[in-house]
């Protein structure tokens, strides 16, 4: 694939012009990795806005209905030495490769490589985005390797290259490697041979993401259950096991909103407590009183005696604090020399 390193765009809509120019420049346009033929009478058209990033080209396709064919003819042409990751946005996609039949509906994501024979049938209009990579750094044999849109190494990727996407107008030249590298262990965790660690490193992910998604939304009156699972698209059941050694998604969230209240605590701002009905409200408990037991029963401690012992702790300030800490030194027994 052709290197460069600061993102370029370049787009193509050939469904706006002319029957026959429309369909020659989207046919030049797909030759070097398939070829379109018509479904019926309708004319093989479309759409794409690409982005070339080092070594990846990512784009954003819309198309008319469709049939394209690689065969052993056109890869005889020279094939591409790359895997393409088609995340289905809109439609429906028969994939064939001889081995396989499978319907793609929106939330798959096929994995193909481009240097293998395959067939994909688009009976309606098709929305998609198209990830191509060098097929360096990743398994063999992932060619027709298909993950439904309910798993989470599917929704785990689509995830990651939504991000991509909207990140590329701004990425510098310098991330260009350190991405590749990053997707290539991503593919290659959620497309590989599905052994155990592979397996935990996606878990893992996922967790840390919604993880982070909770402390965004930390004081979100809506968060818990539904949001989350309506958000990454996951069963109740997925969810709760993916923290179910945390207690679940709900001990998650409490801990998290707890350990903020610690935090307003232990800062001491202006000398002044907060106020435990605020802060109740902010973290969704119905009194300061329900506030004060759940505060209690976490950390063993009152919230008035977190205060208290805080005030007399170490200041705030990073320059007082070391101060403070290193005057600590001095009130213990010195080690003979």
């Amino acid at each position: 694939m052709t290197t460069t390193q600061t993102p370029i765009r370049e787009s193509l809509y050939t469904d706006h012009l002319p029957t026959c120019d429309g369909e020659a420049l989207w046919h030049e346009l797909l030759t070097p990795i398939t070829t379109p033929q018509r479904l019926h009478r309708t004319p093989t058209v479309g759409r794409v806005d690409a982005w070339l990033y080092g070594d990846m080209l990512i784009s954003e396709a819309q198309a008319s209905p469709q049939r394209t064919v690689r065969n052993r003819r056109q890869l005889a042409a020279g094939p591409l030495p790359a895997y393409n990751l088609l995340f289905v946005l809109e439609g429906r996609m028969r994939y064939e490769d001889g081995r396989r039949d499978r319907t793609l509906q929106p939330g798959d994501l096929l994995i193909e490589d481009l240097t293998e024979k395959r067939t994909i049938t688009t009976p309606t209009y098709s929305r998609s985005i198209n990830l191509m990579v060098p097929r360096e750094g990743l398994d063999e044999g992932l060619h027709g390797s298909i993950l439904e849109r309910h798993s989470a190494p599917a929704r785990l990727l689509s995830r990651h290259v939504h991000a991509l996407l909207e990140s590329l107008p701004t990425l510098h030249a310098r991330h260009c490697d350190d991405t590749l590298k990053t997707l290539q262990r991503l593919i290659a965790a959620c497309a590989g041979d599905g052994d155990v660690q592979s397996r935990r490193q996606i878990r893992r992910t996922l967790r840390d993401d919604i993880e982070r998604f909770i402390e965004r939304h930390l004081f979100d009156t809506r968060l818990g259950n539904a949001s989350l699972c309506r958000h990454y698209r996951l069963s109740r059941t997925q969810l709760y096991r993916l923290f179910r050694q945390q207690g679940g998604i709900k001990e998650v969230i409490l801990r998290k909103r707890l350990d903020w209240v610690h935090d307003q605590l232990c800062r001491g701002e202006g000398g002044a407590k907060p106020d435990t009905e605020t802060l109740a409200l902010m973290c969704g408990f119905a009194s300061g009183k329900a506030l004060e037991t759940a505060y209690r029963g976490y950390f063993s401690v009152s919230m008035e005696d977190t205060w208290h012992a805080d005030t007399a702790s170490f200041p705030t300030t990073s320059r007082q604090g070391l101060t403070r800490l290193f005057s600590r030194l001095g009130q213990f027994p010195h080690t003979p020399t």
